[in-house]
């Protein structure tokens, strides 16, 4: 999805520099570095961080998951799938917030851009630009120790679109229910 990669990259562009970004590639034909080097400034490229997987397995999310769970240097991290917006207005609320270090959260999503074919299901007008739309299952806050308490996503998942519940299951068991920010 190079379109959205480019929405998000003039996103993060405003994010601040102290906001690390790992971004995993995960095996696309279409690869995210041409995108990234040609919407990225050298500002934004210092604190991001780009994985590819050399191999395209179709809704590879955990295995792509994993991997920025596993390269990040931080005790919480925000998951987010390419098309889910985490608007940079609200990124100093979420970094003065203190969460409790033993719950993880969830936060509603946002959509940038107008509905195509395969976002009907978002419950905002298809001619709306940008709205809040409910918290999807692969966008949420936790710890890095109580993820991979719960064991990180289960990459036999990979290749099929399905993993996420299993792995929400079992962090809930890990940590509890989510907490809605």
């Amino acid at each position: 999805q190079p379109c959205m990669l480019a929405v998000q990259l003039a996103e993060w562009e405003r994010y601040p520099q102290d906001v690390r970004i790992i971004l995993v590639d995960d095996g696309s034909p279409e690869p995210a570095e041409p995108v990234v080097r040609a919407h990225a400034s050298a500002a934004l490229l210092r604190h991001l961080r780009l994985y590819r997987i050399t191999v395209d397995i179709p809704w590879n999310r955990e295995e792509a998951r994993n991997i920025g769970a596993r390269e990040a240097e931080t005790d919480w991290i925000v998951q987010l799938d390419l098309d889910h917006l985490l608007p940079a207005a609200y990124i100093p609320a979420l970094l003065a917030y203190k969460p409790h270090p033993q719950h993880w959260y969830r936060f509603p999503r946002w959509r940038r851009g107008m509905a195509d074919g395969t976002r009907q299901k978002d419950a905002l007008p298809r001619q709306e630009i940008f709205g809040k739309i409910h918290p999807h299952i692969d966008s949420f806050l936790v710890r890095r120790d109580i993820y991979w308490a719960a064991g990180g996503y289960d990459e036999a998942f990979s290749g099929v679109l399905g993993g996420g519940g299993e792995f929400l299951a079992r962090l809930e068991r890990t940590a509890g229910p989510p907490v809605l920010l």
